[in-house]
This record gives C-alpha cells, sequence and structure tokens, in this order.
C-alpha cells in the first residue's frame, strides 16, 4: 500500500485509527463480484463473495482475479488467479494461471479496519488512501510502527514507519535599522524587451528624418510640447501618435504569449484529429449528484437486497426460499412479478420484449425473464450452448453455430435462419445482425422469411483507414474498429441510417476492443474512456483518458482506488456520500445502496 498519493484531508481524519488500540491493523473491505459479461454483484465482505459464487453453478470451479483497477496499482496489490473449490480458496501458481482465464474480477470498495481480536471499528466507508495515511499519520504522533495486513487476496500488507521531519534552522532577528529604508521604483525585468524595442524604434524614426532647409518658426512656448526620448534627440509633437501606436503593437506581441499560456492552472487536453468526434471536456459540478432526492420512496432490508441490480424494467432481487426472481416497480416498490428458478443464476442481464423491457436470470438448465408488465417467460437451454443478450432480443448459438432467438410468448426458441458466411452478432427486435469477419459489412436479417436481408458497408472514418475488425452489434448500432495512422480506432454507426458514422475516436490506450459494454437501462455504451447514447450513436461523454466501467442509466462510470466518479454530457459527479448508487435516470428515482447492505429508492422533492 502506497501513502505518497493520499489526500492531506484524510490523514487529518483522527477516527480511522484509534490510538487506543495496538499497533496492528488488519484492512478489510466490500467485494463487488464482476463476472465475464461485466454484471456487478456487491458483497458485503470477502466471505460473502465466496459463498455467493460458492451457490451459482460452473461446469468447471471458477478462478478470480483482481479488478483492472487494482492490477494496474502494483504498489498495493499482486494481481494473481485464484481457484474457489467446495472446500478451499487457492492460489494458482504461475504455470496455472497463465493458461485459465478468470470467471470473475473482485473490486475491493469501502474499506474497513479490524483490529485482531477486536473487530471492525470503521463503520462508516474509506478508501484504502484514507487507512494508509490516517496509519501513517498515527505512526508520526505516535513515534512507532504501525502494521497494515490484510486477508484480501492480492492486497499488499506493509509496515509503515515514522517519518522523519528536519528541524527549520532559528536565525537570530535582524537588527532594526536605524533609518526607514528608501522605497526604490520597481522596474519589472519582463517589459525590459518592451522598452529596448521602444528605444530602437525612435532611434530608426531619428534616422530616416528628412532633414530641412528652412528652420521651423518658433511656436509660444505655452503651446510648445517636447519629448525627450534619448540624448540629442527631440521628438515632435506630430510623431507621439505613431510612437504610441507602435509600442501598443509591441505590447501585444509580447503579452499575448504570456496571456495564453498562463490563461489557466490545468494541462491541456491533448487534441484530437480533424476527423474524430469530440465533446467539451466535463467539468465538475459542484451541486451533488443526488441534490434534492430527499424523499425515501421505498427501501428493500440487506437479507433481500445482497444481490439486487437496478435495471431499466425496475429492481430485480433473488429470493431464496423459495428460490424465485423477483421484479420491483422502481417507482413504488410494488412487486411486478415473480417466477421460479431451477437452479442457482449465473448472471442477470436485461433486454428488449417487444417495446417493453425485460430482466432475465440464467441458470445452469435455463434462460428466465420478467417483464416490466409482470409476464414471465422460461426457456431450456441445452448444455452446450451459448446465451448472448448483446442486442435487445437474447440470441442463443448452439455449439454447431445453429442460431436461435428468445422471444416473450415463445415456450421454445426461434430458429433462425442465417447466412453461414457471416458472423451472427446480434439480435435487435425480429431482426438477425451478421458481420463479415474479413471487411467493413453487416448484413440485416429480419426473422421473417418474407422480408429481404439488407447488407450495409460501414463507411471508414478517413481515407486511409484501414479496417480491424467487428466490435460488437446490437441496439440500433454496430461498432468496429479501424486502424488510422497507426492509432487503433473505434467507429459507431447508425443501423437505421445505412449504417452512417454517428461517432468516431481513437481507442484510449489503456483500454481495448473488448472493451466494449451496454450499461444499465440500455442507454449507454462504453468503451475505453468514451460513451455513446445509444438513442442516437452519439458521443455523450468523454473520459480524457480516464476508462469507464460500466454506465448507469445517462451516467457513465469511472472508478480509481474504490471510488467512483459519474460523468454526463457536461459535468462530473462524485459518489454520494454514505451510499453506492445502482441505478439512476434523468427522471425517476435514484436506487442506492447504503452502508448496511440495504437498497433505497429516493426520489427529487424538488421536481428537477
Amino acid at each position: 500500500m502506497r501513502n505518497d498519493k493520499a489526500e492531506s484531508t484524510l490523514a487529518q481524519r483522527d477516527d480511522i485509527l484509534p490510538t487506543e488500540h495496538g499497533r496492528s491493523f488488519m484492512v478489510t473491505a466490500a467485494v463487488t463480484i464482476i463476472d465475464r459479461s461485466n454484471t456487478e454483484v456487491e458483497a458485503k465482505s470477502f466471505d460473502d463473495a465466496i459463498r455467493l459464487i460458492r451457490r451459482r453453478y460452473h461446469p468447471t470451479p471458477p478462478v478470480v482475479e483482481l479488478a483492472r483497477v487494482h492490477t494496474n496499482d502494483t504498489d498495493c496489490f499482486d494481481p494473481r488467479k485464484w481457484v474457489i473449490t467446495p472446500t478451499e480458496f487457492r492460489e494458482l501458481d504461475n504455470d496455472e494461471a497463465e493458461t485459465v482465464r478468470a470467471t470473475y474480477r473482485f473490486k475491493y470498495v469501502d474499506y474497513s479496519v479490524i483490529v485482531p481480536g477486536e473487530g471492525s471499528f470503521r463503520t462508516h466507508r474509506t478508501t484504502l488512501e484514507g487507512v494508509v495515511a490516517a496509519a501513517q499519520a498515527l505512526s508520526n504522533r505516535e513515534l512507532s510502527e504501525i502494521e497494515l495486513t490484510s486477508h484480501l487476496p492480492g492486497l499488499k500488507a506493509r509496515t509503515l514507519e515514522p517519518q522523519h521531519f528536519e528541524d527549520a534552522a532559528v536565525e537570530s532577528a535582524p537588527e532594526p535599522p536605524s533609518a526607514p529604508p528608501r522605497r526604490e521604483r520597481l522596474r519589472p525585468r519582463k517589459f525590459e524587451p518592451v522598452t529596448n524595442r521602444l528605444n530602437s524604434i525612435t532611434t530608426a524614426i531619428a534616422a530616416r528624418r528628412p532633414s530641412k532647409s528652412k528652420p521651423k518658426p518658433k511656436a509660444p512656448k505655452e503651446t510648445t510640447r517636447q519629448t525627450s526620448t534619448r540624448p540629442g534627440f527631440t521628438l515632435d509633437r506630430k510623431w507621439i501618435p505613431i510612437v504610441i501606436a507602435l509600442a501598443l503593437v509591441a505590447v501585444i506581441i509580447v503579452l499575448i504569449p504570456l496571456l495564453v499560456r498562463n490563461s489557466g492552472n490545468e494541462a491541456e487536453p491533448v487534441s484530437a484529429p480533424v476527423w474524430a468526434t469530440t465533446i467539451a471536456p466535463a467539468t465538475p459540478n459542484s451541486t451533488p449528484l443526488l441534490d434534492g432526492y430527499d424523499n425515501e420512496a421505498w427501501s428493500l432490508p440487506a437479507g433481500k437486497a445482497d444481490a439486487a441490480s437496478a435495471f431499466a424494467a425496475g429492481v430485480a432481487y433473488v429470493a431464496s426460499d423459495p428460490r424465485e426472481l423477483v421484479l420491483l416497480d422502481t417507482s413504488s416498490g410494488k412487486e411486478l412479478g415473480k417466477t421460479g428458478l431451477d437452479s442457482s443464476i449465473s448472471y442477470t442481464s436485461e433486454f428488449m420484449a417487444g417495446d417493453v423491457p425485460a430482466v432475465a436470470a440464467r441458470t445452469e438448465k435455463s434462460l428466465t425473464a420478467i417483464t416490466v408488465k409482470g409476464d414471465t417467460q422460461a426457456w431450456k437451454i441445452a448444455k452446450d450452448d451459448t446465451v448472448r443478450i448483446t442486442g435487445t432480443t437474447p440470441m442463443v448459438v448452439s455449439k454447431d453455430g445453429k442460431v436461435s432467438a428468445l422471444i416473450v410468448g415463445k415456450d421454445k426458441p426461434v430458429a433462425v435462419t442465417r447466412d453461414t458466411s457471416f458472423i451472427p452478432t446480434a439480435i435487435d427486435g425480429k431482426t438477425l445482425i451478421q458481420a463479415d469477419s474479413a471487411r467493413p459489412q453487416v448484413v440485416i436479417d429480419p426473422l421473417d422469411d418474407k422480408t429481404d436481408a439488407k447488407t450495409l458497408d460501414l463507411p471508414a472514418p478517413t481515407d486511409s483507414a484501414t479496417f480491424s475488425r467487428h466490435i460488437s452489434s446490437g441496439h440500433g448500432v454496430t461498432v468496429a474498429e479501424w486502424t488510422v495512422e497507426g492509432q487503433p480506432t473505434v467507429t459507431v454507426h447508425d443501423l437505421d441510417d445505412d449504417a452512417a458514422i454517428t461517432a468516431a475516436f481513437p481507442l484510449s490506450d489503456d483500454a481495448d476492443a473488448d472493451s466494449w459494454q451496454v450499461g444499465r437501462a440500455m442507454g449507454t455504451g462504453i468503451i475505453g474512456d468514451k460513451a455513446v447514447n445509444l438513442a442516437d450513436g452519439s458521443l455523450n461523454a468523454d473520459g480524457n483518458g480516464t476508462p469507464f466501467t460500466t454506465a448507469l442509466g445517462p451516467l457513465a462510470v469511472a472508478e480509481a482506488k474504490g471510488q467512483r466518479t459519474y460523468f454526463d454530457a457536461t459535468s462530473t459527479y462524485p459518489e454520494p456520500d454514505q451510499a453506492r448508487l445502482l441505478g439512476y435516470t434523468d427522471k425517476g428515482p435514484a436506487i442506492v445502496r447504503n452502508p448496511d447492505g440495504s437498497i433505497t429508492a429516493l426520489t427529487n422533492t424538488e421536481g428537477k
């Protein structure tokens, strides 16, 4: 754990580490479990996370690794892989780790401190930097070593020693002066070039001034005004406006670069290519994201809320006895519907059943769904079949490449006729989207065989761009990767407008094309540090180098060191105090998870 980047305000929080306990502390945290579909499930502790994973069905023992936010921080974390069996949690050796793909990623949030043998005394949320800074402050104050250990996989232990500060040299006070010091006129050196330039200008004017054959008649003494600029040269009054104009030009030439260079304290972002889609950088908003959300509409206790998530259709959770998928109305908390599950769930997702949103839960043998209208449907899924929900309709691909659509109201998957020379990427509504793996081309093939398929060529972002591959399709867009002047580049195309480009941008260094995902409520797609409005394919948030991890409705979410930052088109917002935001829309309630694990729906009392 490092302490050199901790905020000074955190170091002053004495309540994080009390002085009456010993000098050894254990750091623990809540755990966010992220599966391969980037679905997040929050657990209050590491032990709870292991229990949740063991309750799910896995054909092979699941493998866990740390989230990217931790693997990038090698000062604090040791990026390894672990396997979970019914009886043990074991670290994989290097050879095993290289050959297996992780089933889940662990992300640590809401850190707490435990005194060995006494339990936790840190009840409100803090960051890892806050714990380290407080430990360092305690070490400095008590002049003793502080040991921080942890049972969290990958979190490094650390011993903090008191920091040494050099004493400032004490000098004797100078004797008071016998007489007041003379105030000299300040002559800033930065204007010396301007003065020199004015002197050279007046010298040149004097050199080019033609001599007169007749002396100029003397003017009355009271109306004569001469300005001496250099010894031996008298500047006539008619030259004064010219000299002033030239001086102003010289001053402007000197000062404009200084003003431009010092016009802001923040570093200017790197200019985007002329062909790239850009929006104005988001700036921190002084108004909290949930300002005015003071009314508690309804709540869900911690026991039911452990594996709850917010979707466009509502808030869904899994009841254990009996095992059921339950969907609640976001605004009122009333039950919209529930349906039985045949086994433990592997993940939850969302899709559109016609024109209404729905929630789906994948188990070992089936996919079960509830719509916002309360309609339920379950489909049997063969063991070797793959379910993909990249579009608005769930798609099943068998091991021999056959494609089926899962449509609410149909008890069995609906077989889809397709061209086997293309790759099926998604089903939107009742339309199959396929891609040519070698060319920037997609085929829109209606499930109704009476309607002809339509081939769309994806336009390139520049004349020199080289097509790399298709990334994803669904929700009205298709996303592709190109190479432009050696730079990986992403394009978003509107499938309802003949694949016209709606957004194009370089792929950030810390992102890869596989990071495209559709956020919660199906309103925003993210990849790297860019967020796309799925309603029209436009760019609606730019992290300017900060990668997004998910999206909640219109908000793109970035996370660093366990703390979230929320982006909209113009502003950024920090994580709300004492709560984790689970669901957010422009008009509806905000769904938050409280420190005790319960869920609360908050409505805006100010009518925003």
